[in-house]
């Protein structure tokens, strides 16, 4: 698109869209590679549907990395199951959408409204930190610190 439009329905409550139809065309949003830093502050956990069997990272809040995992919030420390209410199939948002969304993030064993063979990861209210490794040839790697216990407070 030449110039930018307006948004009408629910798009405007998304954090980003990734197709659009203008008429009868089909537009794709693709990010440029290479455009986030990968140190960055205040990092939040994010882990996949089932955290049994898929892995954890940290993620930027204030980038669309993740989906919500909405809880009860008067259960929320014994939370085995967290819903969604994504507008769209394979929505992503940043932390506080997800946090505005839900009311109530959690720490959880499923997410279970998720059909298996989506993918993709979850917000979880917990810190996470990012660090450096070097090894003895000088080269570098980034390590993903997502059990920081001694951090979290849980809101």
């Amino acid at each position: 698109l030449e110039n930018d439009m307006t948004c009408t329905g629910i798009e405007c409550n998304v954090d980003t869209l990734r197709v659009v139809k203008v008429g009868n065309v089909y537009y794709e949003f693709v990010e440029k590679p290479c455009i986030q830093l990968a140190f960055y502050r205040d990092a939040k956990r994010i882990q996949g549907r089932d955290n049994r069997n898929q892995g954890q990272m940290c993620a930027n809040p204030d980038l669309p990395h993740a989906r919500e995992a909405c809880c009860r919030g008067e259960r929320y420390r014994e939370v085995r199951s967290a819903s969604t209410s994504y507008l769209y199939d394979g929505e992503r948002m940043t932390f506080s959408t997800a946090a505005e969304r839900c009311g109530s993030l959690c720490i959880f064993e499923n997410v279970n409204n998720e059909n298996w063979w989506k993918k993709g990861y979850h917000w979880t209210p917990k810190d996470c930190s990012i660090l450096v490794k070097i090894n003895s040839e000088g080269y570098i790697a980034i390590v993903h610190d997502t059990d920081i216990a001694y951090i979290n407070t849980i809101p």
